[in-house]
């Protein structure tokens, strides 16, 4: 399977990438910044940017969307932002893409 993980610079997505790595998936990882210890494909980007969300999840089996703001520092404008819109942006990509599954990883930290 072609599997697209955002957030996966982030604890739980640097895990899930690994574990799917582990299996013989073939993993894309959709994060803001490059991380050297990931050694899948890596696309730089916010999960809000609807193009290249789109992009990316164009030929894959599955997304696990796990990109969020989490944690008690921010506005209420910065974490609307990055978790309904980012949400709304990869729900969009993973339609127009045709995904047959979408994993949304959420916390109550996400919040707003």
């Amino acid at each position: 399977m072609r599997v697209l993980v955002t957030g996966g610079s982030g604890l739980l997505g640097r895990r899930t990438i690994a574990a799917l790595a582990a299996r013989g998936h073939e993993v894309i990882a959709l994060q803001r910044r490059a991380s050297a210890e990931l050694t899948c494909r890596q696309v730089l980007t916010d999960a809000c940017d609807r193009e290249t969300v789109a992009a990316a999840a164009a030929g894959c089996d599955a997304v696990i969307h796990g990109a969020a703001r989490v944690g008690v520092v921010g506005t209420r404008e910065e974490f609307r932002r990055a978790n309904v819109d980012g949400t709304e942006s990869v729900v969009a990509a993973c339609r127009a893409a045709g995904v047959p599954r979408l994993v949304v990883v959420s916390s109550p930290s996400v919040g707003y």
